[in-house]
C-alpha cells in the first residue's frame, strides 16, 4: 500500500472515530438539564452552530465504494472526556471445586506406660452406736434342788425338874431329847412313841428326836405343813420380783411431734410398768420434751400432768407416776412426742418402759 493510501485511511479513520465522537456527545446532552435556566445553549455545540458542524463532518463512506476525491476538513476539536459510566454488576460466583480426596489414617501409636496407682483414701467416719436392744423374756423355772443333809443334833433341852425323872431312860450321853412339856408323863409317853415307830429295844441306845407343837403348823414362826404329796403349800413358797425393760426409740435428728414415733412393742406377758425413763442424743433447748406412752392406743397417763418431760438443756428425765400399770402377753406399746424444745428440737430418743413381774417358786 502506498503511503498516500495509508495516510488516507488514518484520516478516515480519526474522522470516523469523531463522529463516533460527536454521536456520543449527543445522547450525553440529551442526559444533561436543557431549557431556560439550564445553562445550555441549544443553538450551539462547543461554541458552533449545527451549520458549522454539519459542515466540518466527512461523508459517510459508502459500503464497498471507492474513497470519495473531495479533500477532508480540517479535524475538528477533540470533544471533552464524558462522565464515568456507571460500574457494572458484580458477576456470579464461580462454582466450588471438588472436595480433595482424604489421606490416608496414619499409624496407630505405641501404647502410653501404666500410670502411678493413686493413694488411698481416708477412713470413713465410724457411725454411732446402735440402740441397746430389749431385754429378754424371763427364762424358765429351774428343776427342784436335791433334799439338804441332815442337820446336827440341837443341844440337851431337857428341864432341870426332869432330869432326875429319866435317868432310867437315857443312858447315852449324846441323847438329845427336844420337849416343849416339862411333865414326866410327857416325856416319857414321847419317847417311847419314837422308839416304837423306829423299832427300837434297845433304850439304852443313843437316838435323836425333835417334837414340835402341832398348833405351830403353818403359823407364823412356826412350820410349814406338807401336802399329800409330800410338798409344800404354794402359800408357804418364797416369792421374787423380776424387772424387765421395754424399749421404744425414734432415731430422728432432730426430733419432731406426732404419734407412733416407733415400731409397736409387744409386752412378753403379765407384767406391771412402775417407771418410765427418757433420754435423748440431744438436749433439747427453748422447751422441754414430753412424750406420751400408749397401750392398745390409749394412753397410760390418765392424767396428762403424768406424762415423762425431759427438761430444756438436760438429756435425761423420768416419771414413777403410772395412771394405768397394768400389762398381759401381746399388749401393743407405742409412744407419741407430745412437744419438743423451741430453739432446739433434740435428736435421737430413746423410751424405757420399766416393769416388774411377781415369780412364786414351786
Amino acid at each position: 500500500m502506498s503511503e498516500d493510501a495509508a495516510e488516507v485511511l488514518r484520516r478516515n479513520r480519526e474522522l470516523l472515530q469523531a463522529q463516533r465522537d460527536s454521536q456520543e456527545s449527543e445522547r450525553l446532552l440529551e442526559k444533561l438539564p436543557q431549557g431556560h435556566g439550564s445553562g445550555l445553549n441549544a443553538d450551539m455545540v462547543d461554541g458552533m452552530h449545527a451549520s458549522e458542524i454539519l459542515a466540518k463532518a466527512p461523508g459517510k463512506r459508502g459500503g464497498g465504494g471507492a474513497t470519495g476525491g473531495g479533500t477532508p476538513g480540517p479535524q475538528g476539536p477533540q470533544g471533552e472526556v464524558g462522565p464515568v459510566g456507571p460500574q457494572g454488576e458484580q458477576g456470579a460466583q464461580g462454582i466450588q471445586g471438588a472436595q480433595g480426596i482424604q489421606g490416608e489414617t496414619g499409624p496407630q501409636g505405641a501404647k502410653g506406660d501404666k500410670g502411678d496407682t493413686g493413694s488411698q483414701g481416708q477412713q470413713g467416719i465410724q457411725g454411732e452406736q446402735g440402740i441397746q436392744g430389749q431385754t429378754g423374756a424371763t427364762g424358765a423355772k429351774g428343776d427342784k434342788g436335791d433334799k439338804g443333809d441332815t442337820g446336827d443334833a440341837g443341844p440337851n433341852t431337857v428341864t432341870t425338874s426332869t432330869t432326875t425323872n429319866l435317868t432310867g431312860l437315857l443312858k447315852g450321853d449324846g441323847a438329845h431329847v427336844g420337849v416343849s412339856s416339862s411333865t414326866e408323863a410327857d416325856v416319857a409317853d414321847a419317847i417311847t412313841k419314837k422308839h416304837a415307830k423306829n423299832a427300837d429295844t434297845d433304850l439304852e441306845s443313843t437316838f435323836e428326836a425333835t417334837f414340835e407343837k402341832v398348833a405351830n403348823k403353818d403359823a407364823a414362826s412356826g412350820y410349814a405343813g406338807l401336802s399329800a404329796g409330800s410338798k409344800l403349800a404354794t402359800s408357804q413358797m418364797p416369792t421374787a420380783t423380776i424387772k424387765t425393760t421395754l424399749t421404744l426409740a425414734d432415731a430422728s435428728d432432730p426430733l419432731t411431734t406426732g404419734t407412733d414415733k416407733a415400731p409397736t412393742l409387744l409386752s412378753p406377758g403379765t407384767l406391771t410398768i412402775t417407771k418410765v425413763k427418757l433420754v435423748v442424743k440431744t438436749a433439747p433447748v427453748g422447751a422441754a420434751i414430753i412424750v406420751d406412752v400408749n397401750k392398745g392406743g390409749t394412753t397410760i397417763f390418765t392424767n396428762q400432768a403424768h406424762r415423762p418431760q425431759i427438761a430444756a438443756g438436760a438429756t435425761t428425765g423420768e416419771t414413777s407416776t403410772i395412771d394405768v400399770s397394768g400389762l398381759v402377753e401381746d399388749d401393743k406399746l407405742t409412744f407419741d412426742i407430745d412437744q419438743v424444745g423451741s430453739s432446739t428440737p433434740g435428736s435421737k430418743i430413746t423410751v424405757e418402759v420399766v416393769t416388774s413381774q411377781a415369780v412364786a417358786f414351786s
